[in-house]
């Protein structure tokens, strides 16, 4: 079977106060492959990269480092990450969209009348482009590897594709 490890995303956590409901969701909740999982509180200047197979997570008090092959998938929490981790923000703010990945989907909530959901190669090519309004799921599961850019509603998500 194909495994595909978790679509990844450039500047996910730096965005995420764009994607949910304001004072909801406080912290993400990263899975692993060993069942082991990682509860990291929302900050206002987190951000991400992916570089050298891992997920870099750039918080106030330092770096996160997980290697992408041991991400299972990731969620949101309505409870604070823990203090040993790193501290952050109380309460997002947020545009109302809701954007959770999967390791085979990615699931889009509360879109507004009209949006408009692109995937496109990092060479440009569109793979799926769809209009949308509520809720909406995309399949990722039939993706060759490689670097993905899903675009909604003036927000942009780099994901990664590995199988």
């Amino acid at each position: 079977m194909k495994k595909i490890v978790i679509p990844l995303l450039l500047g996910l956590f730096a965005t995420i106060p764009h994607h949910l409901p304001a004072a909801s969701y406080k912290s993400i909740i990263v899975n692993q492959s060993d069942g082991s999982e990682m509860k990291v509180t929302i900050e206002d200047d987190m951000k991400t990269a992916v570089a050298e197979g891992n997920l870099v997570i750039t918080c106030t008090k330092g770096d996160i480092v997980l290697p992408v092959i041991d991400i299972k998938n990731w969620t949101f929490s309505t409870s604070a990450g823990s203090d040993d981790v790193w501290t952050g923000i109380e309460s997002p703010t947020a545009s109302g969209t809701n954007c959770i990945l999967n390791s085979d989907r990615i699931i889009l909530s509360n879109l507004p009348e009209g949006s408009t959901v692109t995937l496109c190669s990092i060479d440009g090519r569109i793979v799926k482009n769809s209009r949308a309004e509520g809720d909406y799921e995309l399949s990722i599961s039939e993706l060759p590897k490689g670097i993905y850019v899903l675009t909604y509603n003036k927000n942009t998500l780099k994901i990664a594709v590995a199988k």
